[in-house]
């Protein structure tokens, strides 16, 4: 006689299950059997994540990787799988285990064409994001929030491209406003375009590296950037892309005292907007070219190009291109004596708010050097107030300080070699008003030294008869 070890019911001898609570008796074996079932498997995994996530603290990859498995598990329970288990960013799903029906491969191509589908839609966002967060950030208008949600859609879908260009972007607009992190931003997104192929996202990346090298007051290194852009850019194939990196070196070579190759260059990049249309680049190409007519004494054609970048700034309803139409026109004006024309236009730029764009360029250079002209040194100090700090800040307030020389030092030390030698010169004018001779000279030679490469022969005359002239 067994005694039932749950509810102690004494049962006959030989019985294998309890005759009240039907507990399995100890000592009973039962038969085992074998089954075979049919299953399908479905595997999916993120391309291209595992070389990201090794970069990443493990806590991160949890994160970034969580509504990732939430979605799927979701996916493939919804029609009837199961999922076995999740190694690292894939997960591996049963159809037909433990719970079998007679459709169950047709369920898994169902499950995964609809992580297929939502995949598409979240790349679709992700696109969306990355492209909204661009427009903004060349409206200054940067919203970091919305390039952080398309950076995260990017990441848990394994969009490499969207990923570098939004890098791209963020780091842009963080560098504009002044984070010194911007440009790493910027260098990882350029890494993954190179790395990746994505040849527009890699120009983008050069330019605005190069751009941000420029704001930050390494000219040389900009030039460098934008040369490879451009080399990038002719890989690419396209003639927007080739043209706009043509119309970036334009203005790096008229700054660093290139003119033998940005003068042609104007030439024809102004020549071809005039028989296929205009372009943005139109507005700041006239300026170069309206600034070095003016100094190699083509009057007639400075001033019709100056006329003409004036129209074009403000037709572009766009600040940064309408301020150096308004800084360059300024200067030339102010220095072809046209002093009231010259004084409305700096009125104009010192009086709106829409040219607090935060950061400084050569074209700040030449709207510091009006206001010198014109008497306005006190308004051109309290401008530069709302600026962010950089060379260019410390060279245009040392300016408008009147410490000429410690300006034209800075900007040498940055690559502005066309700045640099206008500062010499009015530097010189001072010293030799000041009775200070031997300084005065050298600030000429100096100055002569650039205007004689680029054969600026208005400043030429200039600084001859001041370097010849009695004490």
């Amino acid at each position: 006689m067994s005694v039932c070890p749950s509810c102690g019911h004494r049962n006959q001898p030989g019985a294998k299950f309890c005759s009240e609570c039907g507990l399995l008796l100890a000592g009973t074996r039962l038969p085992t059997y074998e089954e075979r079932k049919v299953v399908t498997v479905l595997f999916a995994d993120l391309v291209g994540f595992t070389s990201r996530a090794e970069q990443m603290d493990p806590e991160d990859v949890r994160a970034l990787l969580s509504p990732f498995y939430a979605r799927l598990r979701s996916e493939l329970e919804r029609f009837g799988g199961t999922v076995e288990k999740f190694i690292g960013d894939a997960v591996m799903a049963l159809f037909g285990a433990p719970v079998a029906h007679e459709d169950d491969p047709e369920r898994a191509v169902l499950a995964a064409l609809a992580i297929r589908d939502w995949v598409r839609g979240e790349a679709a966002k992700a696109y969306v994001l990355s492209e909204l967060a661009r427009s903004r950030m060349l409206a200054d208008q940067f919203d970091a929030q919305i390039a952080h949600e398309a950076l995260e859609l990017a990441e848990q879908l394994g969009l490499a491209e969207i990923r570098a260009h939004v890098l791209i972007t963020a780091g842009t607009g963080r560098d504009f406003s002044g984070d010194p992190q911007g440009k790493a931003d910027i260098q990882r997104g350029l890494e993954i375009a190179l790395a990746g192929n994505f040849l527009a996202a890699a120009v983008r990346g050069y330019s605005n590296l190069s751009a941000a090298e420029r704001m930050d007051g390494d000219l040389p290194e900009g030039l460098r950037l934008a040369l490879e852009a451009e080399k990038v850019a002719h890989r690419y194939g396209t003639k927007a892309t080739v043209r706009w990196t043509r119309g970036v070196l334009i203005g790096l070579w008229f700054e660093l005292g290139n003119w033998d190759k940005c003068a042609p260059a104007a030439d024809e990049f102004l020549a071809e907007s005039a028989a296929s249309g205009s372009h943005y680049q139109d507005t700041w190409i006239r300026c170069f070219r309206s600034w070095m007519r003016l100094a190699r004494g083509d009057t007639e054609a400075a001033l019709r190009d100056q006329r003409e970048s004036l129209i074009s700034g403000r037709q572009a309803k766009d600040p940064q291109i309408l301020f150096e139409a308004l800084a360059v026109s300024a200067y030339v004006l102010a220095l072809l004596g046209r002093a009231d024309e010259a004084q409305l236009l700096l009125s104009e730029l010192f009086g709106s708010s829409a040219f607090d764009l935060g950061g400084l360029d050569e074209a700040s250079m030449d709207c510091v050097l009006a206001a010198e002209i014109l008497g306005r040194r006190d308004q051109a100090r309290r401008w530069l107030s709302t600026r962010r700090d950089s060379p260019w800040y410390v060279a245009a307030r040392a300016l408008t300080d009147q410490e000429f020389v410690a300006a034209a030092e800075v900007l040498d030390s940055m690559g502005a070699a066309r700045s640099a030698a206008l500062v010499r010169l009015r530097a010189a004018h001072e010293l030799a008003r000041a009775e200070r001779r031997a300084e005065a000279d050298d600030q000429l030679r100096r100055a002569l030294s650039f205007f004689r490469s680029v054969d600026a022969t208005r400043f030429i005359r200039e600084a001859e008869v001041l370097l010849a002239s009695p004490i």
